[in-house]
């Protein structure tokens, strides 16, 4: 993972991308996650949401942020997948019903090999959501994290619209 966050930046972004849906792209990524797990994923996801984007690094957000909202939510909670749009941005949201991350830990959550109070106990080294931002980053967008709606915590990535001036 630490070679991928590595060699992303040296990839062409006009040779590496196409343009596709965004939300037939994360239904057929949750689809492929129900598969592997009994717990419950609800969606919300627009379709027509055209980005240029390079497919495989958005299914690994996908599969991140989805992954690690597995580890924090309760078995009997949903996790929750929504991609909409507005007139610029495309967005994909990854929310839990797990405790949250503190503010202080927000600011510093995206940095290489940085783990929250929340993550003992769990597996990883902390590359997961650098990578995550470095993606973002280098499809010319953003990812942020805020509180959810009920507690636990949600993860916005926005990509440029295909075609948005």
């Amino acid at each position: 993972m630490l070679l991928d966050l590595e060699r992303l930046p040296l990839r062409d972004f006009s040779t590496s991308t196409n343009v596709f849906d965004l939300g037939e792209l994360v239904a057929a990524r949750v689809a492929f996650l129900r598969a592997s797990t009994e717990r419950p994923l609800a969606t919300s996801i627009a379709r027509g949401v055209s980005v240029r984007a390079d497919a495989p690094l958005i299914e690994r957000i996908v599969d991140n942020l989805v992954g690690n909202a597995l580890k924090y939510t309760p078995a009997e909670a949903a996790v929750e997948i929504r991609v909409r749009a507005d007139a610029r941005n495309a967005s994909l949201e990854v929310e839990d019903r797990g405790p949250g991350i503190p503010a202080a830990e927000r600011a510093r959550m995206f940095e290489r090999f940085t783990r929250g109070a929340t993550a003992a106990g769990t597996q990883g080294l902390g590359l997961g959501l650098s990578l995550v931002a470095e993606i973002a980053r280098w499809h010319r967008g953003d990812v942020s994290a805020e509180q959810g709606a009920d507690g636990g915590a949600l993860f916005r990535v926005r990509l440029p619209l295909e075609g948005a001036a």
